[in-house]
């Protein structure tokens, strides 16, 4: 199996987005593996990263807590 990671591209295109709709942040989710360029680019845009055991409690339910 493939295990696939989000490229810088994937942060700087959402975060665009995120300006284009005036928002002040966003979730960004995946199940892939996050390099550390793009752990940095979440950070510096404000973006909150829902992935692994994150997504999984999201998904349960459980509170979340935004970093």
């Amino acid at each position: 199996m493939q295990t696939l990671q989000i490229r810088p591209k994937h942060i700087r295109d959402f975060y665009q987005v995120i300006q284009g709709e005036e928002a002040h942040g966003g979730f960004f989710i995946h199940t892939g593996k996050t390099g550390e360029l793009a752990k940095e680019l979440l950070r510096d845009y404000q973006i909150s990263l829902l992935s692994g055991q994150r997504l999984v409690n999201f998904v349960l339910g459980q509170s979340l807590k935004i970093i």
